[in-house]
């Protein structure tokens, strides 16, 4: 089992501005799951790749969403969300997502109300890469702020061999069952036409795991990636006992490591250094943020994974 870390998303616009430590007003971004293992369980991923076509629903709860708002306010308009891939290279075709406000408290079957509301996103997602997948809604998904969620996703692949699933980081720690899915791997069948008893060969099922999500909420959001410096790149991304930053003739200060809750890991000071190392052998899996402080007073940011 691996240790359990529960991951609480901070804006990275906010902490840009404002510093890791300020207290966000609101939430432009929330990670939703405790994330104790990674899988590349066929009942559980978003991407299970061994069928060919597929819908699956993930029930959140609004006290999930609220309780994991430590340091910001979650609003009411959802506009995407994002999936953390392990692996890269996986090919699928027309998804769509869904999503509905919901009384329901666990899943027993898909929910059918669900995959009759208005399609949010949809595209010719080629490749499945490495990474965290952003799927920006059309338009947003208004939340009541007291109901609960379903997201639905579903694909065809009816013309690719099927091969393995990429692995997530997943929650096996739920209490009732979250997740539904309809699995079908005969035919060319799509999987957003799938229900409760069609087709009739499909594995349908239930169970009390699911991936680990990033809720998207509308914001002016900045990357990441245009506060990194080109030559330095942490690795390995994700790391097990130690991460490795190299340094280049950039006029690096220090560079300052945290975990997702504002909490300094190390502050390293940089003096005539190639490199610095990181032990990550005692820390939780999960994201943390990489800070450099630049002589000239600029920031770079960079969001890096350890896992065990």
């Amino acid at each position: 089992m691996y240790p359990s870390v529960k991951i609480v998303a901070f804006s990275i616009a906010c902490l840009l501005s404002h510093g890791v430590f300020a207290q966000l007003s609101d939430c432009s971004s929330l990670l939703v799951g405790e994330a104790d293992t990674m899988t590349m369980n066929t009942m559980t991923t978003p991407f299970p790749t061994i069928y060919k076509s597929v819908k699956i629903q993930y029930l959140f709860t609004a006290a999930e969403l609220i309780s994991s708002a430590d340091s910001c306010t979650v609003k009411n308009e959802i506009e995407g969300v994002s999936i953390e891939s392990l692996d890269g290279g996986f090919a699928l075709l027309d998804i769509q997502m869904r999503m509905a406000n919901t009384t329901a408290t666990s899943l027993s079957q898909l929910n059918s109300a669900v995959s009759a509301t208005p399609v949010l996103w949809s595209g010719m997602q080629g490749v499945i890469g490495l990474g965290l997948q952003n799927f920006m809604f059309n338009g947003v998904f208004d939340w009541d702020g007291v109901s609960n969620i379903i997201l639905e996703i579903c694909f065809n692949r009816t013309s690719i061999a099927p091969g393995l699933s990429p692995r997530v980081p997943l929650d096996t720690n739920l209490v009732s069952y979250k997740t539904a899915y309809v699995l079908n791997n005969n035919g060319n069948v799509d999987g957003c036409s799938f229900t409760n008893s069609f087709p009739s060969s499909a594995t349908r099922g239930v169970n009390n795991t699911r991936p680990v999500m990033e809720f998207l909420w509308p914001s002016v959001t900045i990357s990441v990636e245009e506060y990194q410096l080109k030559d330095v790149v942490p690795f390995p991304n994700p790391a097990d006992n130690e991460l490795y930053i190299p340094i280049s003739d950039h006029g690096i200060e220090n560079i300052e490591f945290y975990d997702l809750t504002g909490k300094a890991i190390s502050v390293e000071q940089v003096e005539h250094s190639t490199g610095i190392r990181i032990d990550t052998s005692g820390l939780h899996s999960g994201l943390y943020l990489i800070r450099i402080r630049n002589e000239d007073g600029s920031i770079a940011m960079y969001k890096v994974g350890v896992w065990h």
